[in-house]
């Protein structure tokens, strides 16, 4: 049943540029039916005063089904949403986590001055946090099976579970779980860097980041050693061509090489192998690049980790951050930059404005790192979205010498072994 105009919640609007929205997720009983319909009230909150709440990261999503949410006010109305943020209130309103903050809710979409705001002081939410609880989706692909080894293996015993066909089907299941698509997200980067304490859920399923870091680095680190469960077939049929253009995309030679890394292949969790050389096909599929390995390997050379509750040391310019994110996703594409301006040491006082078109967004981009870096190298750098409008001189994903055609399933400027 369709949704009448007078029963659509409508956004009261924020008093104050320092003024920012909670959700409260009622709570239902552990053995209560998943349709059991969702229940929200919206809070309020400051940001120069003491609040306890969990930021929520998790995947948009592309599908186009909806499903409506009662929001408790002075009268209850609907607010739709999507069917990934429904998966995750649902699991969520089940455990201890209930005042959540949780951008496509929290923020009124379409009111462009709050969103500008809002966006612009995202870092400041998430650091804020008292845990960033990482959706996954729902439970599938023995993902139970997978959170359940990495939370009870230990990096000092990578040559016996190697070897251990017993464990095979688990690291099989590991996989399965690092090609999510919550991986391939641009706002995840920040996300992660300014947590205090982040837990990947999947389903009921939790295990903490850095856990997830030491398992997804033992497992690309002993790829090779690794014993294929019958499961698996041992030919590369199950290699996907689409995981070769994110390995490529994600990660450049040059992430690999100093400043940011001590040796080439060192890493604080591992060994990290990816460069157009070392990509290799796996009865597992490729996996060395592919979504939660790039994250992972961003995470350890350009996004800072000592950083107290103030403005965190910012280690990168816009423009290298570009240089070696090229590849993740993002619904708006003039979040290709926004996504990064808080992570960027050029862009300290800057305010998202989404009433500028993409165009204008990356223009404004490209004149800014000329002016910081006193070069012209943005110039021969792909790293914007197509979009309509853009100038011959701004490089986009599609002109990297890796790259999927405009079909999506072959490859361009690239032989295979």
């Amino acid at each position: 049943m369709s949704t009448s105009e007078g029963d659509k919640y409508s956004y009261t609007p924020l008093a104050s540029p320092n003024e920012f929205r909670l959700v409260r997720v009622h709570r239902s009983s552990a053995d209560c039916p998943d349709d059991e319909p969702l229940s929200i009230e919206f809070l309020a909150a400051r940001f120069d005063q003491n609040c306890t709440y969990a930021a929520l990261s998790y995947a948009w999503g592309t599908d186009r089904v909806s499903i409506d949410i009662e929001v408790k006010g002075t009268r209850s109305q609907k607010l739709r949403i999507t069917k990934s943020l429904a998966d995750a209130l649902r699991s969520l309103r089940k455990c201890h986590h209930s005042v959540l903050w949780i951008d496509a809710l929290c923020i009124d979409q379409r009111n462009v001055e709050e969103k500008n705001i809002q966006v612009g002081r995202m870092a400041e939410l998430y650091r804020r946090a008292s845990c960033v609880v990482i959706w996954l989706g729902e439970a599938s692909d023995d993902s139970d099976l997978a959170i359940e080894f990495m939370r009870n293996i230990s990096t000092k015993d990578g040559d016996v579970l190697a070897e251990d066909r017993k464990v095979s089907k688990s690291w099989a299941a590991l996989a399965n779980l690092m090609r999510r698509s919550w991986f391939t997200r641009r706002w995840v980067v920040q996300e992660v860097a300014f947590a205090r304490q982040a837990v990947l859920r999947c389903g009921t399923a939790m295990v903490s980041w850095t856990r997830f870091c030491e398992a997804v680095s033992l497992f690309t680190e002993r790829l090779d050693e690794i014993d294929v469960p019958e499961e698996v077939p041992s030919d590369s049929s199950t290699f996907d061509m689409r995981d070769m253009v994110q390995a490529l995309g994600f990660i450049p030679a040059a992430l690999l090489s100093p400043p940011f890394a001590p040796s080439v292949g060192a890493s604080r969790f591992g060994t990290v192998e990816v460069m157009a050389a070392e990509l290799s096909f796996s009865p597992f599929g490729q996996v060395r690049g592919v979504g939660a390995h790039a994250l992972i390997a961003i995470y350890d050379r350009v996004l800072p980790h000592e950083r107290d509750d103030q403005e965190p040391h910012r280690l990168c310019t816009m423009e290298t951050l570009l240089y070696y994110l090229p590849s993740f996703q993002v619904t708006d594409k003039r979040d290709v930059v926004f996504a990064l301006a808080s992570l960027a040491k050029d862009y300290s006082q800057f305010t998202p404005d989404y009433g500028q078109s993409v165009a204008q967004v990356y223009k404004n981009a490209v004149q800014q790192a000329v002016t910081t870096s006193g070069s012209l190298n943005i110039f021969c750098r792909p790293w914007a979205q197509s979009s309509a409008g853009l100038p011959s001189w701004i490089m986009t994903v599609f002109d990297l010498p890796f790259k999927p055609n405009r079909k999506g399933n072959t490859f361009d400027n690239m032989q295979i072994p």
